[in-house]
């Protein structure tokens, strides 16, 4: 049997219909308006509907009332060991106010290393001592350097204008550094004599130090020579000496410093004739 079914209007005609099971179902045109007109529902034309009521929300549903407010702080915990939190910001630029903590055992020993603007740096006995420090664009850059025992310790500098390099209480010794860029307290000795003199004590370092000479200027009365000596412990070691005419003198300032090997050992003086005037400038380490 067809769909559409034959009905008599006062003459013959068709409707739409549906069979369905053996029974005819009439098709019927939805259309909405006013009274008097009549226009087909379609998506240009959807048909009106009126809500009545507060439809209700599933168990859990956020509501108003839960929304953060504007501005809010979101609290991220991801405490159970999950993968990492991912943000993404479409290619912009994400900005973090205050402190972000971030944990890690090798940032642990740096930061442990920091003491306020510099890094300090301790070297055990026997343990590689080199350390090389470098940085780009900052003006300064300082390394501090404690060290066991007797070591030598090489810091290098990159492109930064200025390198201070530290050691703490030991023997160590910075090597090829001029005298004009580290700090010392510098000392001034005057020694004058009578007549020649062998083994006169121009400069006693005090207890445990090495005298470092940094400057000499000298007179002889007579021609001689004047011999400067460290007077060590196992005998004396020649510094330096000079052939001097009568009234003749020399004064030096030394580029490169001349220091005692030996704690405690006096810079001496011994002349051949005149009488000696000298002055004997520089520090102690």
């Amino acid at each position: 049997m067809a769909d559409n079914y034959d009905y008599t209007p006062g003459s013959g005609g068709t409707a739409a219909g549906d069979l369905i099971g053996g029974v005819m179902y009439p098709r019927i045109k939805v259309t909405s308006g006013a009274d008097g007109t009549a226009t087909d529902v379609s998506t240009d034309a959807p048909l009106p509907v009126v809500q009545t009521g507060t439809p209700g929300l599933p168990t859990g549903a956020a509501t108003a009332a839960k929304q953060l407010a504007d501005g809010h702080n979101v609290a991220v915990n991801n405490s159970t060991g999950a993968a990492a939190v991912n943000i993404q910001d479409g290619g912009n630029t994400i900005t973090v106010d205050g402190t972000v903590a971030v944990t890690h055992a090798g940032l642990t020993a740096i930061n442990g290393a920091i003491n306020s603007s510099k890094m300090d740096v301790n070297i055990a006995s026997g343990n590689p001592t080199t350390i090389t420090a470098t940085q780009s664009t900052a003006s300064n850059l300082k390394a501090e350097v404690t060290v066991a025992g007797s070591q030598t310790i090489a810091v290098t500098q990159g492109t930064a204008s200025s390198l201070k390099a530290e050691l703490g209480a030991s023997t160590a010794l910075i090597g090829a550094v001029k005298r004009d860029v580290i700090n010392y307290v510098g000392i001034n000795k005057y020694y004058s004599y009578t007549g020649a003199v062998t083994d006169g004590i121009v400069w006693s370092p005090a207890g445990g130090k090495k005298v470092v000479i940094t400057d000499i200027s000298m007179s002889l009365s007579a021609a001689g020579t004047v011999t400067l000596e460290w007077d060590k412990t196992g005998g004396d070691e020649a510094v330096m000496a000079f052939d001097l005419a009568a009234n003749g003198g020399v004064s030096m300032n030394l580029q490169t410093p001349i220091a005692c090997s030996e704690a405690d050992a006096d810079l001496v003086i011994t002349t051949s004739a005149g009488n000696i005037k000298i002055m004997v400038s520089g520090y102690e380490i």
